[in-house]
């Protein structure tokens, strides 16, 4: 299957400056806001609501369409060979990390908050900004724009492995940085194969809305 850099007819407009927006967002507006007094509740309402003025776009340009009953199936069999690839490679990067003596965080420090917080209001803004926003952000972030960059410049497979290593780095997560880059493999090649920007949206928000639950279980 022929992959297309911007199998739509369009381009994103803008694209740079989406792209420092969004990760302005994530990375830097938290801070300031910190600084300037705001409660953790506006901070993360705030935090919800500012990234998504970098998708404004239309259907087109953003690389969206209708989902179909195939797109779903499609989400789904990615998700199963992602959990699998998972399963399979993982072991082998944390037994290098042992092997290397590297002292790296268990899981992700947002989810330790999840899990330790106990206002009904900051966990619905945490479930918002985990499993509906970030996936919407990101998505148009590495695929509408990173890959559509490096597409212009490189082979489409060595574009993939490209956006794929940054979508994993920007993580700041060591410990799962094999498994980020296997979904960041998962999602580009969705993205790909149908043409439909929110398959990989929809598998972004599956993997993310079920490590938010599995958060909540109780500890051995």
């Amino acid at each position: 299957m022929k992959f297309d850099s911007e199998p739509w007819g369009d381009t994103l407009p803008f694209a740079p400056l989406r792209a420092v927006w969004i990760f302005g967002c994530l990375l830097i507006l938290p801070t300031i806001l910190m600084l300037a007094g705001c409660t953790e509740l506006q901070i993360h309402v705030v935090t919800i609501i500012a990234p998504l003025l970098a998708c404004i776009g239309t259907p087109v340009q953003l690389g969206m369409k209708k989902l179909s009953f195939a797109d779903i199936l499609w989400v789904v069999l990615i998700y199963i060979l992602m959990i699998a690839l998972t399963i399979l490679l993982n072991p082998y990067w944390e037994a290098l990390l042992e092997h290397w003596q590297w002292n790296v965080a268990p899981r992700q420090e947002i989810l330790n908050e999840v899990e330790e917080n106990k206002d009904w209001a900051l966990t619905i803004c945490y479930y918002l900004s985990i499993c509906v926003v970030a996936p919407i952000t990101e998505e148009v972030l590495f695929r509408r724009i990173i890959y559509g960059g490096f597409r212009n410049i490189c082979p489409a497979w060595l574009a993939v492995i490209v956006t794929s290593l940054i979508f994993s780095s920007v993580h700041f997560f060591i410990k799962g940085f094999v498994s980020l880059f296997i979904m960041g493999m998962m999602f580009n090649l969705i993205f790909l194969f149908r043409k439909n920007l929110w398959t990989s949206i929809l598998l972004h928000s599956m993997v993310n809305s079920i490590v938010f639950f599995l958060s909540f279980l109780p500890k051995d």
